[in-house]
């Protein structure tokens, strides 16, 4: 019984570890991840109580339990019944992305098919760049209109100085 257990818990933790590409909140593991934050303040003790967490697999589980339960309804349902969060893959227009140094970017569509990208750094500098979708390819400019780079369909890449070499893996 108990190597049966084992091996179950073992299963799912791995299920839980190999599925990185799903789509949802993820809340049950958010809760695991806050509980995990806020046990102790010391970053050492804070890591072992991660490993013990991870090696019971409290993680996995969690991880586990959002795959099939929680990210399933919240798909079906439009709304993560955690959190109370409307679903991720709804397109809202607009995405807001908090980095942990304080530095922040709202990337806003806009109604030509364009994708304006306000970013600030963590002393909330603000710089601006608009991807703007070119036949064959996509152009980034900055906030006065000026081509900053080019990326073509075949993945040629282009800066305001000229051709870039391509590091992309083809």
């Amino acid at each position: 019984m108990f190597r049966r257990t084992t091996a179950a818990l073992l299963c799912a933790s791995m299920l839980g570890l190999s599925q990185v590409g799903c789509i949802g909140q993820m809340a049950t593991s958010g809760k695991v991840m806050e509980f995990n934050l806020s046990v102790v303040e010391n970053r050492w003790a804070r890591w072992l109580v991660f490993l013990l967490l991870y090696i019971i697999p409290v993680y996995g589980i969690a991880g586990l339990i959002d795959l099939v339960i929680v990210n399933s309804i919240e798909f079906h349902t439009g709304e993560n019944p955690i959190t109370g969060k409307p679903r991720i893959a709804v397109r809202t227009g607009q995405e807001e992305v908090m980095m942990a140094d304080g530095s922040r970017a709202l990337s806003t569509e806009n109604a030509d098919g364009s994708v304006t990208i306000q970013m600030w750094d963590a002393q909330d500098n603000e710089r601006v760049v608009r991807l703007v979708p070119v036949p064959g390819g996509i152009e980034a400019h900055d906030e006065t209109g000026e081509m900053l780079g080019r990326v073509d369909s075949d993945g040629s890449m282009y800066s305001k100085w000229g051709p870039m070499p391509a590091y992309a893996a083809r």
